[in-house]
């Protein structure tokens, strides 16, 4: 039966920090409904590893490096009444390149751990309210002025 089947090569990558896991809920297609690692569809001429970095950063916006998986399983899954065969490359992680992701309350956001200018335009952010801003600092931490207007059409002259 398996011969009949056409081959698809799948990446599946979990994100792992000490105790915790980073997992992505499923909204459509396939899985739908469900709680998983991050992967997909490997590219023609495109690497399971190269796949798995991508795969990850289009659906988490979380960025890891080459070097930081581990590949640790080669699965192969058959569903009965399908024509394919799933290959599935599993990897882990544990480091980060750039940023390390964390949900916050909207009423709850670190903004001592901020960049500066963000308490000024947050607010029209979680209102959704269109605006421009110009922020000038005096160092990395410090503002030195700033303006904010809110507008109707953002490609509007200034």
């Amino acid at each position: 039966m398996t011969a009949e089947l056409t081959r698809r090569v799948l990446t599946l990558l979990f994100v792992r920090e000490g105790d915790r896991l980073l997992l992505g809920y499923k909204k459509n297609g396939f899985g739908k409904g469900k709680w998983n690692g991050f992967g997909g569809k490997v590219k023609d001429g495109e690497t399971v590893e190269a796949a798995a970095i991508r795969e990850l950063e289009e659906e988490s916006g979380v960025i890891v490096s080459y070097t930081s998986l581990k590949k640790l399983a080669k699965m192969e899954m058959e569903f009965e009444g399908w024509n394919e065969l799933l290959e599935i490359h599993l990897f882990t992680t544990h480091t980060f390149c750039e940023m390390r992701p964390k949900w916050f309350h909207i009423t709850d956001l670190p903004f001592s751990e901020m960049w500066a200018d963000d308490s000024h335009w947050f607010p029209f952010l979680l209102a959704e309210k269109k605006f421009i801003a110009k922020f000038q600092f005096r160092d990395m931490e410090t503002i030195s002025s700033f303006f904010i207007k809110l507008v109707d059409d953002l490609n509007a002259p200034s």
